[in-house]
């Protein structure tokens, strides 16, 4: 859990140089007040946490790009996340990025791929054997053709780079 605050933390940090310092917050109001104080070409990021309470997990979207950061464990995933993301229209998501190899951190994605919620990529810093979670994932994972990319430190992306980019290091 304090590594997903840490990631959390760090994504919070690093928002305002995706060109996002001079946008508004809008918090507390309905998606029509906010569609209706914004500019009409605005960006939004919306960024879901579907149980804080429980299930590991966050949602973000922007510019019809999804990001899924953590996918809590398999039970949770069903109960939590996965009507989160219907509530969202949501059945597919662009990319996975796994904050570290515990089951109630990614065992949430392969129950996602069994429930067809569809990925593009998973993104991971551990290596496929980190441990018995992390096998289980990504062969669920590949085997469901998702495209999985190994990051290192000094790595970065955007949404919308294609897995296995690295610019950095």
């Amino acid at each position: 859990m304090k590594r997903g605050l840490t990631l959390l933390l760090i994504l919070c940090l690093f928002l305002p140089s995706l060109s996002l310092a001079d946008c508004p917050v809008l918090t507390g109001l309905s998606e029509e007040e906010a569609l209706s104080t914004l500019d009409a070409d605005a960006s939004i990021l919306e960024i879901v946490f579907p149980s804080v309470a429980g299930a590991d997990a966050c949602i973000l979207r922007m510019n019809g790009e999804t990001m899924m950061i953590d996918a809590a464990s398999d039970s949770l995933a069903l109960s939590s996340v996965l009507p989160a993301l219907r509530a969202m229209d949501l059945d597919h998501i662009d990319t996975a990025f796994v904050s570290h190899p515990h089951d109630d951190h990614v065992r949430g994605f392969a129950a996602l791929a069994k429930n067809q919620i569809t990925f593009d990529r998973m993104i991971s810093c551990f290596p496929d054997n980190a441990n018995g979670q992390m096998i289980l994932v990504k062969r669920t994972m590949i085997a469901n053709g998702v495209a999985i990319a190994q990051v290192a430190d000094g790595d970065s992306w955007k949404l919308g780079e294609p897995a296995g980019v690295r610019t950095g290091c």
